[in-house]
């Protein structure tokens, strides 16, 4: 099958597709696609349409959708929500690409104790969210990661009581096998320095269960996606 560019767009609900303006200079300055080119559009909310260029101007062009498809969203119980402790801007560079081809359904960053103000701005996260869509693409995935800034590490434990299967990833927790599981996952990393010790302790009054990974010494940065691809090979399939 040949390989066809996927792009950010916008479906309307009488079937209209439209490009997302930022999408434009892609594909006429960097790949300099022509006129009859196919081309793949997605909105992130699980509509995937096929189209052909059929206008190109300076700046903008037209096209026309061939079809579309809807892909439904996977039920909760094949879901892995990652929770973060906020690590340096550019580490959350580096795994927001990883996570998205896991398959990661949202990323949860988790304030905590002490933390750097200025790891979180509105500037931070959208460019994160821009990251979160182009890495989308590259993955061909339908339905693009949900990012998530909890208020505070309080409010993350109340909202985290909804997941059933919780995992607190830990250097002193348990090396324990993981079977399969059929509820939605919450599993937590923490970042750089890891947790304080109050934190822990908050983490396994609300029912985390310390995992630690059967490794050596890992950075925030590659336990996170080490985590991930363990924890979604456990999921069912849908």
């Amino acid at each position: 099958m040949k390989h066809h560019f996927r792009f950010h767009g916008r479906r309307s609900e009488g079937s209209a597709w439209e490009i997302m303006d930022e999408e434009w200079h892609h594909i006429l300055k960097v790949l300099r696609l022509q006129v009859s080119d196919r081309i793949e559009l997605s909105d992130g909310l699980g509509w995937v349409a096929q189209a052909s260029l059929t206008e190109l101007s300076k700046h903008k062009g037209a096209f026309s959708v061939l079809s579309e498809k809807f892909s439904p969203k996977p039920p909760n119980e094949n879901q892995l929500t990652l929770g973060l402790g906020v690590l340096k801007p550019q580490g959350i560079d580096e795994v927001l690409p990883g996570l998205v081809e896991l398959g990661v359904a949202r990323l949860i960053l988790i304030p905590f104790l002490g933390m750097d103000r200025a790891r979180i701005s509105e500037k931070l996260i959208e460019r994160w969210s821009r990251q979160i869509v182009s890495a989308s693409k590259q993955a061909k995935a339908a339905w693009f990661p949900e990012l998530i800034i909890a208020e505070s590490f309080d409010a993350f434990l109340d909202s985290a009581s909804e997941f059933p299967v919780r995992y607190l990833l830990d250097p002193d927790g348990e090396a324990f096998a993981l079977g399969v599981a059929d509820q939605p996952i919450l599993a937590v990393v923490g970042s750089e320095g890891g947790w304080h010790e109050s934190e822990v302790k908050k983490f396994e009054d609300s029912g985390f269960r310390k995992l630690r990974l059967k490794s050596n010494i890992l950075r925030a940065t590659t336990a996170v996606l080490a985590s991930a691809a363990i924890l979604r090979q456990g999921l069912r399939e849908g």
